[in-house]
């Protein structure tokens, strides 16, 4: 494989990291990755090595493909871009500047997984120096392959197995945006074909084929870090600890949840971004309110907790010092999910916020 050419903004005479880079980026990065990429910022200061694609590989122990994917990955976060040349190989790396306000200067390059297509051309009205800046916290963009990006990809044996793999726990032929969001996961996130041969297996045991849900969980767990499959095994099995806590707060050890309540739970976790202890909180004071187990009560407590920007327990204090006087309808019985002959009565209404602070007393 043919020489890589380094280029950055400015000539440096010896290695320099960013701290931004060691603060935000390196403690969520796969270990090998980060080796790879300081190497390449030591190169950067002698222009006079010769460095290829396979002599990064073997001064590592580590194969072609391990290299080109840890590439990606920090193609993927914006801290570099990456070029091909006419033969389709990677031909060019540069380094993309950081700001001390944790956002990436991207200039006008080519996505990560981009290959030279004759059909590409730039979009109308787009300046070249006037650049969107996006926050390195958005994930990146799923790139739009062409069919002669989506041939050359495709023929990697890796992502063909991959591919047939995902057939068949899918149980069906893969649509060309299913096709796309697979190597989406292995070219633009960096994933391994490990690691998403497990996210698949893991999402289909769980009942969940849809590739929109698979893609959100990838999503996840690259905002996590997570970039091999023990770390995934540990995320999951922190996710079912948590599960546990709450079913015990609720008093229901005997069952798994189902699926709605699975629902919730996901949306407390991943969308509201609670800490567990404040979603067992939150199940503490539905069991003291209406002195049922449910999962409906403390999802009402927990969206108005998050409109209210709760983030820490300490905080809910705060929320309830300063909120004025409210009533709110107490769910009955039946919604509570306690079917009676005395669910008809007429509702009463409470000063929830009251009640909330009387039960925390007793």
């Amino acid at each position: 494989m043919k020489c890589l050419t380094l280029k950055a903004d400015n000539r440096m005479d010896y290695t320099t990291v960013s701290n931004i880079f060691i603060d935000n980026y390196m403690p969520q990065a796969n270990g090998e990755f980060v080796k790879i990429y300081l190497y390449l910022l030591r190169c950067m200061s002698d222009p006079d090595m010769d460095i290829s694609i396979s002599s990064i590989a073997d001064r590592f122990d580590h194969t072609e493909k391990d290299v080109i994917r840890a590439l990606r990955y920090f193609a993927g976060k914006g801290l570099i871009s990456i070029e091909y040349g006419e033969d389709d190989e990677l031909s060019a790396v540069t380094f993309l500047p950081i700001n001390s306000e944790f956002t990436v200067i991207r200039k006008n390059v080519a996505p990560a997984s981009s290959m030279p297509d004759e059909t590409d051309t730039a979009k109308e009205g787009t300046s070249p120096d006037k650049a969107e800046v996006p926050a390195v916290n958005e994930p990146p963009a799923k790139p739009s392959y062409s069919p002669a990006q989506l041939k050359k990809l495709t023929s990697n044996e890796d992502i063909s197995q991959l591919l047939y793999i995902t057939q068949k726990y899918l149980g069906k032929t893969l649509t060309t945006s299913e096709t796309n969001t697979i190597l989406y996961l292995y070219d633009t996130l960096g994933f391994s074909p490990e690691l998403i041969e497990y996210l698949i297996e893991y999402c289909v045991t769980n009942n969940h084929k849809s590739m929109r849900y698979i893609e959100k969980v990838a999503l996840s767990w690259a905002s996590d870090g997570i970039d091999t499959i023990q770390k995934a095994k540990a995320n999951t099995n922190l996710y079912n600890s948590n599960v546990y806590s709450i079913m015990k707060a609720f008093g229901l050890n005997g069952r798994n949840p189902a699926e709605a309540e699975k629902k919730l739970i996901s949306k407390w976790y991943e969308d509201y971004c609670f800490d567990n202890e404040i979603i067992i909180e939150a199940c503490n004071r539905t069991i003291k309110a209406i002195h049922a187990p449910s999962f409906e009560y403390a999802d009402s407590i927990l969206t108005r907790w998050k409109n209210n920007n709760v983030t820490k327990l300490s905080d809910i204090a705060s929320l309830e010092e300063q909120t004025p006087k409210k009533t709110m309808k107490i769910f009955n019985a039946k919604s509570a999910g306690n079917s009676n002959k005395f669910n008809d009565f007429p509702q009463r209404t409470y000063d929830f916020d009251m009640l909330e602070k009387q039960l925390m007393e007793d």
